[in-house]
């Protein structure tokens, strides 16, 4: 998104926000967010200011003094010193949100003292050149894609990613700040929903939001059909609801969906249907340094239906649609190793009724479209081996096969050969999965492990090294769901201090090496 226009405007009051704050108290400011907004974050300044241990006479509010100050004084050095005098009401939350009809994203906040917040403007960003107009009952500046508006007691900023004509960008904060409350989206279920939350940073998103967000950011091109598929059917009536804490030691993020309507209930009923309770059958054959992992206690049988009846698509091939129905129970997948040189090394498991399905794919090898290079070869009963399956690495293998009631696959020959062989020390009872009880899909990125690798600890010693520093800070991330609620959590390696602050901490140590602040 283009907003460097708009970096000089928002910028200071961003840095302000996070610096001083009250207790956050619910306003008719909101009514300026508009019904129609595909996403919402509200920020809890106060939680935020506690947390990142910023004040004066700390390293962090220095570090910014220095920043600010550029060896002379400046507006906003002066303002860090007495934010009172800015005429933001820094004790009231302030709302970020988009809107893909009108705008990309806006910003609300209260003012306290709009005469204070006309002198901090004209000061910030020299009268001359972005001079304050007036509008029909509140005032505006105006810069490249975007506008700057505000009232008696609210300041409202909105950017488009497209140059827009001064006066559409005029008219349409004019609409946002003389709207009604049925106009806003203060009344709607999904935004109390929201505002009910706790945490240091609420939000809500509709799918079309996260759909945008999917695809801007590719990782859509990095998600299995079923998620991608699943994100696409979503009716426009299920918002995604959540929050954000920052604790200690770990970073904590709840999400989960909410059917606005009868339409979006019962899809939402019959996307958790085909799931079930991980109960970690194969935690025993995975090692502890297993780099990432995803486990899931899925009914193929119910998930294929799924797609075909909610979702109105799926694979015509009979045989891929055998295969998926023939899976019972849970599924377990674990990268192993990773190197620059090789591909890298995964291994799944997962319960399945009997090896006729992927006898029928030997069987039938010949439709399979494999390509010239491709070989699959029969090992042993319901055992199977694809040479060259992979195109990025030559002579890759894939090793798949059924034994002991369950599935198996891996592109690694040394697993292959222990296939179904505990692992010592395993996964089984490890912190890893301190979060997964109660899970139908978890997954986990074992960063302490990562670490470990001779790939992290060669770029410990390149100008990554920095960067390896921060990451360095987290142990693991771990993601699970029960059907109905979404966590996260980012886990550090210190768990007695605040997360927040022990990020703000290494932000500044960071900024002294790379800025010489």
């Amino acid at each position: 998104m283009e907003m460097k226009r708009l970096i000089p405007t928002i910028m200071p009051a961003c840095c302000l926000v996070l610096l001083f704050s009250a207790c956050s108290e619910k306003s008719s400011y909101t009514q300026l967010i508009p019904g129609d907004a595909s996403s919402v974050v509200a920020v809890n300044l106060q939680s935020l200011t506690e947390k990142a241990g910023i004040s004066s006479g700390t390293p962090a509010y220095e570090s910014l003094q220095k920043a600010f100050s550029s060896g002379k004084d400046t507006p906003l050095k002066d303002l860090l010193a007495s934010p009172d005098k800015s005429g933001i009401d820094f004790s009231k939350d302030i709302y970020i949100f988009t809107n893909s009809t009108s705008m990309n994203i806006g910003v609300v906040a209260r003012l306290s003292n709009a005469s204070d917040w006309t002198a901090t403007l004209t000061e910030m960003n020299d009268g001359e050149k972005n001079p304050i107009s007036q509008g029909d009952g509140f005032s505006y500046q105006l810069s490249d894609k975007s506008i700057l508006a505000y009232t008696e007691d609210a300041l409202l900023i909105c950017s488009n990613e497209r140059r827009t004509p001064e006066d559409s960008l005029i008219a349409m904060a004019g609409r946002l700040i003389h709207q009604t409350e049925a106009q806003s989206i203060t009344g709607k279920e999904a935004f109390k929903s929201m505002e009910s939350e706790k945490g240091d940073i609420r939000f809500m998103a509709a799918p079309n939001a996260l759909q945008s967000a999917f695809k801007t950011s590719g990782y859509s091109r990095m998600l299995p059909y079923p998620y991608t598929s699943t994100l696409t059917a979503l009716p426009a009536s299920c918002v995604t609801v959540g929050n954000v804490s920052f604790e200690k030691g770990k970073i904590v993020v709840d999400a989960k969906p909410l059917g606005l309507d009868e339409e979006s209930r019962a899809f939402l009923e019959a996307a958790v249907k085909p799931y079930g309770k991980i109960e970690g059958k194969f935690d025993k054959l995975f090692p502890s340094s297993t780099l990432m992992y995803f486990s899931a206690n899925v009914n193929g049988s119910e998930l294929t239906s799924f797609y075909r009846q909610q979702l109105k698509s799926a694979d015509n091939n009979q045989l891929m649609e055998a295969l998926a129905r023939s899976v019972n129970g849970e599924v377990t997948f674990g990268l192993l190793n990773f190197s620059l040189t090789s591909m890298p090394a995964f291994v799944i498991y997962g319960e399945m009724k009997s090896p006729d399905a992927l006898d029928a794919l030997y069987q039938k090898k010949d439709s399979l479209g494999l390509k010239r290079t491709q070989k699959l070869v029969k090992l042993a009963d319901h055992e199977y081996m694809i040479e060259n399956a992979a195109r990025l690495f030559r002579n890759m293998s894939l090793f798949y096969g059924y034994k002991d009631g369950r599935f198996y696959a891996t592109n690694d020959e040394m697993v292959y050969k222990t296939i179904g062989k505990e692992s010592s020390p395993s996964l089984k009872g490890s912190s890893y999965l301190d979060n997964r009880k109660g899970t139908s899909l978890y997954s986990l990125i074992n960063v302490d492990a990562a670490l470990q690798l001779p790939i992290a600890k060669m770029a410990a010693t390149t100008p990554a090294g920095a960067f390896l520093q921060m990451v360095g800070k987290i142990s693991y991330i771990s993601a699970g769901s029960n059907g109905d609620n979404g966590h996260v959590e980012i886990v550090l390696t210190d768990s007695k201090e605040n997360s927040l602050k022990q990020l703000t901490d290494l932000m500044v140590q960071l900024s002294k090496l790379e800025f010489n602040l």
